[in-house]
């Protein structure tokens, strides 16, 4: 916002990633008025190595605050101790700490971003008349690898190797071979 252009420009967002991570801000492109406490918040909230950047936006907080105290800003007058803030620093504050919580916000963003959609659940039910079970342990049913078939051991003599195929759009048992 202070210099009119993105920090770290890509053409998607995966090259924007890759600019914020591998390179520094152009810190010449600032305005040559920007008051040192704002230029020393941005390179404290853009710092690449996490021991030098702020933790979080309470410090950068603490900052802005502190740059906008008349009696602790480095502009205080010291002929009466009264400072009066100009509406240049106000501004260039107010948009340093809006960058700061834009890009806290695209980063809690990315970070919060759901995963890929998990896939349809299948459910089959397999009707079987009184007194009749499936045959065999474990090993007598098997789901295709797309989830869209069953097959199981059927007692019944119609069905060749005692095998059933059922799919999951059909409520209608069918040999396995056919």
């Amino acid at each position: 916002m202070l210099t009119g252009r993105r920090p770290f420009a890509g053409d998607d967002v995966l090259d924007s990633m890759a600019a914020i991570l591998t390179r520094d801000p152009d810190w010449a492109a600032l305005p040559a008025p920007t008051p040192s406490p704002v230029r020393r918040l941005l390179r404290r909230c853009l710092e690449k190595d996490r021991k030098q950047r702020l933790a979080d936006m309470s410090d950068a907080r603490l900052e802005i605050e502190e740059a906008l105290s008349p009696a602790r800003g480095p502009d205080a007058v010291a002929a009466d101790g009264v400072r009066s803030a100009s509406p240049w620093r106000t501004v260039a504050l107010l948009a340093a700490a809006a960058l700061v919580f834009g890009l806290a916000g695209a980063f809690v963003s990315r970070a919060l971003a759901p995963g890929p959609a998990s896939p349809p659940v299948t459910r089959f039910f397999v009707p079987l008349f009184e007194g009749q079970h499936l045959v065999g342990e474990a090993g007598g049913v098997a789901l295709s690898p797309d989830g869209s078939e069953l097959v199981y051991a059927h007692p019944a003599a119609q069905y060749r190797a005692n095998r059933a195929r059922r799919s999951a759009d059909s409520p209608t048992r069918r040999p396995s071979w056919s």
